[in-house]
């Protein structure tokens, strides 16, 4: 499975300038592989991808003579490249004005406490910036900035992604420069964003990254990092950035240059020890989890272990990567499913925008809930750090009546807590909670300000046990602060 996956890596590197043609629904299977016919996505062990033209040890990628020929059908709506030889990497370090073009190539794929950036072709206006190059520098730079704060600690991460087109080609960039910075990854492949986290308080990972753009279009995609202490800040990432910036210039290579860049992640892959990498099926026991959360909850006498037995949950996942809770969390407790709809993971998104703030996401689930009229909806976002809610008559819960029944879960448990939300909830809702004795704070928009003034008030003796944002981010105490949509989802569930 290494070798399959180092070849990925490198038949990835050759279609760095693929232009897409048309619509981008027409080849997702072919692209992703992650296609399948099930109805949520498989534990994606498998890392073998399309293989266009290509020859494993020349420099001259996609136009060897001895390459095989791509398999029929393969990548049938999308140009072929023009066959490039890659240069040599400069001989030396990069300086001067050159070197402050490197840096700005990476400083501009901070997107606050995450990296983003375009990283394929296809939408006019849209250039790649966040090349392959780039990905395995960050991938670097994490390794070394891991190692810095525990010295003397071997560095284990864990990497996971969403469904995204891109998302094998930034994963294997990434984690050959994860490899080179000294650390062992164990690669989970398709994933969410909260189980990244969990991974890290499960198994004791120095550190996790989830590969998702979130609800973006997609040609975009990004990273998200993760520590023990939860998710990283702003100046973390922008130390990160120097880092990987740094390491590409005394590696001689200037990003965004497809050629050099190209030449050197591709010699940095075939020279990975394949034995610091291992392929991990870690969703089981993420599900697991959520269902033991459920089972604790609902507390069934006559049924313990199908406490979901007789009720009827449709969930739109958005063919992002929540499709599991419906089959790996829900139906295993006795649960009818059948009205849950786009549980495959498809990047290309074909049926909505995966973004419970969008109407057409909202719709869609309110449309599943009425078709078979089901007891609840839930709707989640790509990677599954934000969900929303449906009730039985086909009411969109999200935004603030989303906050609001999840602060009258909250402060039913945890009478006269703090409710910390971002600065644009209604009147509304800060009435609501305070008839139900609790206190309302309205902090600055951004959900990693809404959760780090939730634990700042923690810090200071105030017992503030939710922090949720308009958006659907929404983290918990009793969750070690982390927004985790699934987890919403399980405490409406339990209610419910």
């Amino acid at each position: 499975c290494i070798d399959d996956w180092l070849a990925a890596m490198q038949s990835s590197l050759s279609s760095l300038r693929y232009q897409k043609q048309g619509h981008p629904l027409t080849s997702v299977r072919s692209l992703t592989h992650d296609g399948h016919n099930s109805r949520a996505y498989t534990s994606g062990n498998s890392h073998s991808c399309c293989r266009p033209s290509t020859s494993r040890h020349s420099v001259r990628i996609a136009a060897a003579k001895d390459a095989p020929a791509a398999p029929a059908g393969l990548y049938s709506n999308i140009a072929q490249p023009e066959p490039f030889v890659v240069p040599r990497p400069r001989t030396g370090p990069i300086i001067g004005s050159d070197l402050a073009v490197l840096i700005k190539r990476f400083k501009r794929l901070q997107n606050g406490s995450d990296i983003r950036g375009i990283a394929l072709e296809g939408i006019p206006g849209e250039p790649v910036t966040l090349y392959p190059g780039a990905a395995h520098f960050i991938g670097h730079a994490f390794a070394k900035w891991l190692a810095a704060k525990t010295p003397g600690q071997p560095v284990r991460v864990s990497v996971g992604r969403d469904p995204r087109l891109s998302g094998q080609l930034v994963e294997s960039a990434f984690v050959s420069g994860l490899v080179s910075g000294g650390a062992d990854v164990e690669v989970f492949g398709l994933a969410t964003t909260p189980c990244m986290f969990y991974s890290i308080l499960a198994e004791g990972y120095s550190g996790a990254v989830m590969i998702t753009a979130s609800h973006m279009p997609w040609n975009a995609n990004g990273l998200k990092f993760f520590t023990a202490a939860g998710g990283l800040d702003k100046p973390d990432i922008a130390d990160i950035l120097q880092r990987a910036a740094q390491a590409a210039s005394e590696a001689g290579v200037m990003v965004g240059e497809a050629g050099s860049e190209a030449g050197a992640v591709l010699k940095a892959t075939l020279h990975v020890d394949p034995s610091r990498i291992k392929q991990v099926d870690f969703r089981p026991s993420y599900a697991a989890f959520l269902r033991n959360l459920i089972i604790k909850g609902v507390g069934s006498k006559d049924a313990p272990l199908f406490p979901l037995l007789g009720f009827k949950i449709a969930v739109d996942a958005g063919n992002g990567a929540g499709g599991f809770f419906a089959t790996e969390v829900l139906a295993p407790l006795g649960a009818d499913i059948a009205g849950s709809q786009f549980l495959d993971p498809d990047g290309s998104f074909p049926n909505h925008i995966p973004n419970p703030e969008h109407p057409s996401a909202m719709a869609a689930g309110a449309a599943a809930v009425k078709a078979v009229g089901a007891d609840l909806g839930i709707v989640f976002d790509t990677d599954v750090d934000r969900s929303a809610i449906v009730d039985r008559t086909g009411r969109e819960i999200n935004s603030n009546k989303f906050i609001a029944l999840m602060a009258a879960i909250t402060l039913r448990d945890y009478p006269g807590t703090t409710i910390v939300t971002d600065s644009v909830t209604s009147n509304g809702l800060a009435d609501f909670i305070a008839s139900l004795g609790g206190k309302h704070l309205r902090y600055k928009r951004g959900y990693k300000n809404v959760i780090g003034q939730g634990m700042a008030l923690n810090k200071q003796g105030v017992d503030a046990q939710l922090m949720m944002e308009t958006s659907g981010h929404g983290a918990l105490k009793e969750n070690h602060f982390l927004d985790d949509g699934a987890y919403l989802a399980v405490k409406v569930v339990i209610e419910a």
